[in-house]
């Protein structure tokens, strides 16, 4: 088709070329010698250069006018129905008071552009399609409305059924059925365009995107101005950069879980994202500070705990009346309480917490809001030598924890300190038990006997393994008598398991203190515990004369040559070595050497 409408025109050329001459009356003969040609070289109206082979040109004209024989050229008059234009008539030439074409659906005419182009724009997709002028492509038509001037490029459906697809984006009229239309099929540059969320797409529900390329060259869909969660936007970057907003205010984001309302602060030079309110874990804030800020718009704020991220962890954080962050719960070590004034804000009860200390954290009992001290009963220590280690110098009733559980128990931190009482009695007789008797937490010598199981002393034993000191004090004499031993206590045992010629301790004994022991510490070769157990006041041996802590002259527990069930404490044979009216015994884990 092409081809025969450039001969069509080329002929008109040389028509209008010969007549030119004709009227000029003039006649003009040029004679050429054979095998030579004429070649006219000249300008055009454009400065352009042009040659023309005049010797050859009789011979286009001769070859032209063959091929317009050939074509099949018809006349006609009146209607279409003359001569009709459909599929097989596709490329056919008429004259109808102009030179026409059949486009396979109607007959147009030659100079005419083919409807749904720029200069003939059709009224619709579908009236481009019907009057047979799509192209073989669903892009490159253009659409003007009735009563408007304006002419918008549209993506059509030209395979199907002829509908529209949506136009380029350009105006909320013609809006584009997504960013990859714009940006692909109309080859637009990135920047903002209008969208539309139905389909076909409608100017009712166009909204303006921000549309882009990615680093990987893929189009993408930036959002919207974020003024709502419909028109949710990439970033308060996109908001200010491309919608060109100044105004500080609220807007929505994307995140992971939807729109997200944030506060965008163009103030500065730089766009920051003040994140969300933080009132719940899907929408994070950045800041107690950032959520002061935002809340403040609306009169809301007030201290609390709120979500904040921290790098890839949402938690939650106390929020004070300032905007500050005081930091968690206290659990976790990374991000720590400022103190147990903030754990309370989450909890009142009792709590291991981590709490900040300069640029690292300390690990505390907080409760209502309160450090716990050591050795309270819900931050029981592990035993009296830590608590004065500690820095504790009250001899009181403290609490402690073992593998069996949370136990009271006296210290006394005098003579050193770190001293716990196991066992005390009180002028009566005692059962021979390897379990707990009475209450031994008390700082007063009680009638009768009050111990811990064996089972506890032994566990004591065993932090430094059995190497220890038991202190046995007589109030009634003022007499001290340190055992330093690797000895397993044990009730039943005579000797309580500690004073053995098997496995000899170091023993002294002094009315001073354990400081005074110092050289002079002795071997002890005697398998019962008496008061003046090594030395009396003269640092002469006492041998037979001294009173008893308790009766134990044979490896069977008993009340001297009467054997019994019990412990002797007040009575038994009558001998020269009578028992004393009360004993306290106490034990540090602690090797003097």
């Amino acid at each position: 088709m092409k081809n025969m409408l450039n001969l069509l025109l080329l002929a008109c050329v040389l028509c209008t070329y010969a007549q030119d001459i004709a009227n000029e009356g003039d006649d003009i003969v040029i004679n050429v010698p054979q095998g030579k040609r004429v070649i006219i070289k000249t300008q055009n109206e454009k400065g352009d250069d042009v040659t023309m082979d005049l010797t050859t040109m009789q011979q286009q004209i001769d070859n032209l006018a063959k091929k317009i024989d050939e074509m099949r050229f018809v006349t006609v008059t009146g209607d279409d129905n003359e001569f009709p234009c459909n599929e097989e008539q596709t490329g056919q030439l008429r004259y109808n008071e102009e030179v026409q074409v059949c486009n396979s659906a109607q007959w147009v005419a030659v100079a005419q552009s083919r409807l749904g182009s720029y200069k003939n724009p059709g009224g619709s997709c579908s009236s481009i399609k019907a009057a047979g002028d799509s192209h073989g492509t669903d892009t490159g038509y253009f659409l003007q409305e009735v009563g408007y001037d304006e002419i918008v490029e549209v993506k059509c459906d030209m395979s199907g059924s002829g509908s529209l697809l949506g136009g380029n984006g350009q105006t909320k009229k013609n809006p584009s059925d997504s960013c990859r239309s714009v940006l692909v099929d109309f080859s637009e540059d990135p920047g903002v365009y209008y969208i539309s969320t139905t389909s076909p797409p409608t100017e009712l529900t166009a909204v303006q995107r921000y549309c882009f390329f990615d680093e990987n060259g893929k189009s993408k869909d930036g959002g919207g101005d974020g003024s709502s969660p419909k028109e949710v936007s990439l970033s308060c970057e996109v908001i200010h950069k491309q919608f060109g907003i100044t105004t500080t205010g609220i807007h929505y984001v994307v995140s992971d879980n939807g729109p997200r309302a944030v506060l965008c602060d163009f103030s500065g030079d730089t766009v920051v994202d003040v994140g969300s309110t933080g009132t719940d874990r899907a929408h994070p804030a950045i800041s107690c500070s950032g959520i002061r800020q935002h809340l403040q718009l609306s009169g809301k704020y007030q201290p609390g705990i709120y979500f904040i991220q921290k790098g890839e962890a949402v938690v939650e954080i106390y929020c004070d009346n300032n905007g500050d962050d005081t930091g968690g719960d206290g659990g976790d070590s990374n991000f720590p309480a400022k103190s147990c004034q903030t754990v309370a804000a989450f909890t009142k009860n009792p709590k291991k917490s981590y709490i900040k200390a300069g640029d690292s954290y300390k690990v505390v009992i907080c409760r209502n809001g309160q450090e716990v001290p050591v050795g309270d009963i819900d931050n029981p220590a592990t035993d009296c030598q830590s608590l004065y280690e500690e820095g504790i110098r009250k001899s009181d009733v403290y609490y402690f924890q073992d593998e069996a559980g949370v136990y009271a128990a006296y210290c006394d931190m005098n003579d050193g300190g770190g001293w716990m009482k196991i066992m005390q009695y009180g002028s009566l007789d005692g059962n021979m038990t390897t379990e707990s008797v009475g209450n031994i937490a008390t700082k007063d010598v009680t009638n009768g006997l009050s111990k811990f199981s064996d089972a506890r002393i032994g566990r004591m034993q065993q932090k430094i393994p059995f190497k220890g000191i038991f202190k046995f004090y007589v109030p009634e004499s003022g007499v001290y008598n340190y055992i330093q031993t690797s000895n397993s206590f044990s009730y039943l045992q005579r000797g309580l398991g500690i004073s053995s010629l098997n496995n000899p301790s170091m023993v002294c004994s002094t009315t001073d203190s354990m400081s005074s022991c110092t050289g002079a510490w002795l071997r002890n070769t005697r398998p019962w515990l008496d008061t003046y157990l090594w030395r009396d006041s003269t640092g002469y041996r006492v041998e037979n004369t001294e009173a008893r802590v308790f009766t134990d002259y044979s490896f069977a527990g008993h009340c001297y040559n009467n054997v019994v069930v019990g412990r002797c404490f007040s009575g038994g044979v009558s001998t020269d070595h009578a028992p004393h009216n009360q004993f306290v015994m106490f034990y540090r884990p602690l090797w003097v050497g």
